[in-house]
């Protein structure tokens, strides 16, 4: 699951896109050993999970209600695209990944990975291809061009049900500064 901390402590309002947070190394998570550490598939009591904790602690939003209000505040963005959900599915959206087309937007991920980065913001782009990672790069491979596209373009945006509306605010307003500047 993915939460939002501030540790106004330690880091000066810093929005964190999941414990244990990145720290810094948010372009530089790569796979060069076999670890089995994958979330197992329990997506739909997670999405359970999440909304009765969000109740019990008073938390406005979970998962999904993070990432239908990021759409609505970015839909309007000219090549921002966000994950979409196929008919007869249902995603828990325990991650808010946004994809920019840089013909279009005129600007890209790498644009909006540093004015993130400079307001503080931790980000993550979305996850490197197995094929791309050094523990792999000795193995065939099928396909793959639609996982490049994703990784090369995209980003996970903080999503986390202890979110405020002032974080979330934040997030908006420079997200949205990328196309604007």
């Amino acid at each position: 699951m993915i939460f939002i901390m501030l540790d106004t402590a330690k880091q000066n309002d810093r929005i964190f896109l999941s414990p244990p947070h990145m720290g810094g190394q948010e372009l530089e998570f790569i796979h060069d050993a076999f670890d089995s550490n994958y979330i197992t598939p329990v997506g739909p009591q997670v999405n359970a999970f999440e909304r009765e904790f969000a109740e019990v602690v008073g938390a406005r939003h979970a998962a999904r209600d993070i990432f239908d209000a990021y759409v609505h505040a970015l839909r309007d963005l000219p090549g921002a695209a966000f994950m979409p959900e196929p008919e007869g599915c249902r995603s828990t959206r325990w991650l808010t990944c946004l994809t920019i087309d840089p013909v279009v937007a005129g600007t890209d991920r790498d644009a909006v990975i540093q004015a993130l980065k400079n307001e503080n913001i931790e980000f993550r782009p979305t996850w490197k291809p197995m094929h791309l990672q050094p523990l792999y790069q000795d193995c065939e491979v099928v396909g793959g061009a639609v996982f490049e596209y994703l990784f090369e373009q995209g980003i996970c945006l903080p999503s986390g049900m202890g979110m405020s509306e002032a974080d979330f605010g934040r997030v908006v307003r420079v997200v949205r500064g990328c196309w604007e500047g």
